[in-house]
């Protein structure tokens, strides 16, 4: 059987999308949010990369 590995890209709202995985997903969780500083990916100072703990680890990209 093949594996399926999602991938969710957010362009401002990854945290937003975090917070709702982690209240459909049971056992879900926040595990880390970094936040962006001068050097960021080209997003905004204070953006979030959320990492979400549940179903599987998952971390939603900005």
């Amino acid at each position: 059987m093949q594996k399926v590995v999602p991938f969710l890209w957010f362009d401002n709202q990854a945290e937003e999308a975090a917070e709702f995985y982690c209240s459909v997903f049971r056992k879900g969780k926040m595990r880390r949010i970094t936040r962006y500083g001068r050097e960021g990916p080209g997003q905004e100072v204070g953006g979030s990369w959320p990492q979400h703990s549940g179903w599987r680890d998952m971390t939603l990209l900005p």
